[in-house]
């Protein structure tokens, strides 16, 4: 089953070239679930599409636009149910991934026949490719093979590693004390277990964890380094990375707040009916005060590998902080960014600007 990424655009086209066509009609089924269970009976989306001209060879379509709605991540799952590896992997949300089958049947519209059908099935998320990449199958949904995170033991530093459970066969993770293993549950039939993800160590300050799968037999390796830091809070940032699923970096060096205050006001009279004056009330009087708070925030001293972690940071469509336990919506507010190396900037620190998404005063729209 490939994985598609539906940020990008995700091309299908027929393959038949042994019945003459003109046109092709594309039959969509989208759903999260079993394979079986929550299979619809009726197409979600059907489209039909005909050749330009005789010459065409192949109809397509972008099947992005419709396979990207309803894919929505779950940051209350990912930072649950704590901030060390535990002997079990923990499933996605619901509505982060489904699955897809798309079924192509053509028609000779001046015989009326009907040819051949084919019928292709994905796994969907809701990430991205570069320019220079095409759609395709990844294994562990990390773009570094290392993870540099900052732990601090009275708030904690919640990160995690996502997975493809598919062809898994074992996961071991190795520090100062030995290699352990970690316990698979779960199937790989079932949209919101298909990626699955683990909590990555915080009690050494180095750890390596090993995935390897068969058919074919292939294995990667993601370091985890862990740096104290008990100076500032630990601004856990979590973010929907380009593989569609959370991602975190810990900002844990100098922080600062600020608020921006929009509101309306009218003049009003203060001589009540009758006659009395009290000036102790507002001639100018406010309405629809709304306040909108903003964080800026550092990383510490990073090392070179995180900048495609900061790059995605920043293309994320969807950001949030886990600060003492509490989990706030934020947008970024940064429009630009200049990638440092050691070779340029020697050390590398990124200060980057959050507003909250929601407003200071609770109203909920």
């Amino acid at each position: 089953m490939q994985d598609i990424r539906v940020r990008s655009p995700f091309i299908v086209r027929n393959t038949l070239t042994n019945f003459p066509f003109d046109t092709s009609t594309f039959e969509i089924r989208a759903w999260t679930g079993g394979l079986t269970a929550d299979y619809p009976v009726s197409p979600t989306y059907t489209k039909t599409k005909q050749k330009i001209n005789s010459l065409q060879t192949q109809v397509y379509v972008n099947a992005s636009n419709l396979l990207k709605e309803d894919l929505e991540a779950n940051p209350t799952l990912y930072v649950a149910p704590g901030s060390t590896v535990a002997a079990q992997t923990y499933f996605i949300g619901d509505k982060e991934s489904k699955f897809c089958e798309i079924k192509q049947t053509w028609t000779n519209g001046a015989t009326g026949s009907t040819g051949a059908t084919q019928t292709d099935s994905f796994f969907i998320l809701d990430g991205w490719i570069d320019s220079t990449e095409s759609q395709g199958d990844v294994d562990v949904l990390l773009s570094s093979d290392s993870n540099h995170i900052y732990r601090q033991f009275a708030t904690g530093a919640t990160s995690r590693i996502h997975f493809k459970k598919d062809n898994l066969s074992s996961i071991s993770v190795t520090d100062s004390y030995g290699t352990s293993t970690i316990s698979l549950t779960g199937s790989s039939t079932i949209s919101n277990q298909y990626i699955q993800s683990i909590v990555t160590p915080t009690t050494e300050p180095s750890s390596l964890i090993t995935f390897t799968y068969s058919s074919p037999t292939r294995s990667y390796y993601v370091h985890v380094n862990c740096t104290d830091n008990c100076i500032y809070d630990n601004w856990n940032v979590i973010f929907k990375n380009k593989f569609g699923v959370l991602e975190t970096i810990s900002f844990n060096k100098k922080h600062s707040s600020s608020i921006s205050i929009t509101n309306q006001d009218y003049k009003r009279s203060l001589v009540d009916y009758n006659g009395d004056f009290d000036n102790t009330l507002h001639i100018s009087k406010q309405f629809n005060v709304v306040g909108l708070e903003e964080v800026t925030l550092n990383t510490d001293y990073l090392p070179e590998y995180m900048n495609q972690t900061i790059k995605e940071l920043l293309l994320s469509e969807q950001i949030w902080a886990y600060v003492k336990g509490i989990l706030i919506p934020l947008t970024l507010s940064d429009k630009s960014w200049t990638k440092k190396t050691r070779l340029n900037d020697k050390l590398i620190q990124y200060t980057m600007k959050f507003k909250y998404s929601q407003e200071s005063i609770n109203n909920i729209i």
